[in-house]
């Protein structure tokens, strides 16, 4: 068992203000500091920490943002943003180490083990987006385009012991998030019980588009980001009722899964998942509701583990002693129960 004692000081000041250019234009601008201190002390006398040490890490940053919104109508919006941000690194991951002589023990030149941590910096980017939400007629719509550069990206891969290789987080020096989150929907029919039921049948659509790459990594080149998968999409019919009453089919699609390593050469396979939900809403704020999952029993990989490379069998996660890649995805199950809101 480490014998180390943590620390954590965060620190947080931000500011924004909007101004109204004109009855439909509104301007917004913000700024955000961040002072953010880990320290690690090792108390001593065990084998692998034979003496006492400390170390910390301070971060700093000033993260400005600012955007613009265009409301034509009351239910319409139109809308563009920029915004700084930064991240820093975890304690798990300044002092991470997996065997001795390690992390955040080095060698000195008198042939001690002095103390430190490992030189992770903080990762910052420039998010800007665009977008429009709104509703017209029978129709809704939520839908972002988004581009992110990030400098040293914090990236976590699993790590065979016997590689040499002690830390699992690394700093990558560019890569780019951006994608499309598209949300919409259509009442296909209303009042079919008759009259001004109110009752309602829509269908609605949401796809998370994520293209996240590295790039001109000097190992990785442009390869796509593991973990992530390329495409999410999930339909859903549903049917409400005036007094509460709800039925809503759907189905998760994830037509391709994801990487499972930075070198590309393994995914995840692709599924589709069909589920229910069904509920009533009572007007005293209750509500009983019952959500089926995976109603077709799908075999499925729901989460993977990132590794360097899966071909190459030095840092291969596959092998015995080390955590499976592929996480399966749980079975056909149904959930059932009452909420109440106030």
């Amino acid at each position: 068992m480490r014998n180390n004692v943590f620390g954590a000081f965060n620190a947080e000041a931000y500011f924004e203000d909007r101004f109204h250019l004109a009855p439909e234009l509104t301007a917004m601008t913000g700024l955000k500091y961040l002072s953010d201190r880990r320290s690690s002390a090792a108390l001593g006398g065990i084998a692998f920490e034979p003496i006492p040490g400390n170390a910390a890490k301070t971060y700093h940053g000033l993260m400005p943002k600012f955007g613009l919104m265009f409301q034509p109508f009351s239910n319409v919006q139109f809308f563009a943003d920029g915004t700084m941000s930064r991240d820093v690194p975890d304690l798990i991951d300044l002092t991470q180490s997996i065997f001795p002589p390690r992390p955040p023990w080095i060698a000195n030149p008198d042939g001690t083990y002095g103390y430190q941590m490992n030189p992770l910096k903080a990762q910052k980017a420039w998010t800007g987006e665009v977008g429009s939400r709104g509703k017209w007629d029978r129709f809704s719509w939520d839908v972002t385009y988004y581009y992110a550069r990030i400098w040293d990206e914090l990236l976590k891969f699993n790590v065979n012991p016997g590689t040499g290789i002690f830390s699992t987080t690394f700093n990558a020096p560019n890569t780019v998030h951006q994608g499309v989150e598209l949300g919409g929907g259509i009442e296909l029919l209303r009042n079919l019980r008759g009259p001004d039921a109110g009752d309602v049948l829509k269908v609605s659509q949401i796809w998370n588009l994520n293209l996240f790459a590295f790039q001109g990594d000097n190992i990785y080149g442009n390869n796509w980001l593991p973990v992530i998968p390329r495409n999410v999409l999930r339909t859903i019919v549903s049917y409400t009722t005036a007094d509460g009453f709800y039925l809503a089919p759907q189905v998760d699609w994830v037509p391709t899964g994801a990487y499972v390593d930075y070198a590309n050469t393994l995914r995840a396979p692709g599924y589709a998942l069909v589920g229910l939900q069904a509920g009533l809403k009572m007007p005293n704020g209750l509500e009983w509701y019952v959500d089926v999952r995976n109603l077709n029993n799908a075999h499925y990989v729901s989460d993977v583990i990132s590794v360097a490379n899966a071909q190459r069998p030095v840092d291969n996660a596959f092998q015995a002693g080390n955590p499976q890649a592929f996480y399966p995805g749980n079975g056909a199950s149904i959930y059932s129960g009452v909420k109440y809101r106030f």
